[in-house]
């Protein structure tokens, strides 16, 4: 057997307001100094995760910025405005010499970590590779939504001497590896 309260507000015998009220279609309404004695939920959760994960292979030996792959565009259409957006990159690069600097880009053109762009080689991190060497570039950003439109996260690079590689070790493509990206929404 069920039972049911049916009522439009509660109040306490000695209040002299109502300390919560509901409509007609069942919204819930707390007055503005509401506290819980328990524990509360529903704050910081991981609302979704999107992943883009490529094992092709790419080189570059130019000074200006260029998106690596598209496959290694994550697209996510947030749900809230005031949520985060924690976007985590992991490039498995070799080189045949020097750096090479990787920018993390929101559609195609805004860094999200907000980093200088007014010099030739800012970037949001840059990875030294000494020749014949290889390695992953591991980097976190993060920024809050702003918006519910969609909007994909997408590494770039450039060098600023010799040739860099993603997924392959840069003298043979006898050493393979794989590149991914995950962005991840969370509730503010």
């Amino acid at each position: 057997m069920t039972s049911k309260l049916i009522v439009n507000s509660i109040r306490h015998t000695g209040a002299s307001a109502d300390a919560i009220t509901m409509d007609a279609s069942g919204n819930v309404t707390f007055p503005a100094n509401a506290t819980c004695s328990g524990t509360a939920t529903g704050f910081g959760k991981i609302l979704q995760v999107v992943i883009a994960q490529t094992a092709t292979q790419a080189s570059t030996a130019s000074s200006t910025f260029a998106e690596i792959t598209t496959d290694l565009r994550a697209t996510i259409v947030p749900t809230s405005a005031t949520s985060k957006i924690i976007v985590d990159v992991s490039l498995y690069l070799s080189s045949n010499q020097q750096t090479a600097c990787i920018r993390i880009l929101k559609d195609g053109s805004t860094m999200v970590s907000g980093a200088s762009t007014s010099g030739s080689y800012d970037a949001d991190g840059t990875a030294y590779y000494a020749a014949n060497w290889m390695g992953t570039f591991n980097r976190t950003v993060f920024e809050t939504a702003g918006n519910t439109n969609s909007r994909y996260y997408t590494p770039f690079w450039a060098r600023n001497t010799g040739t860099a590689y993603l997924n392959r070790y840069q003298a043979s493509a006898t050493y393979l590896g794989t590149s991914s990206i995950r962005v991840m929404e969370v509730a503010a």
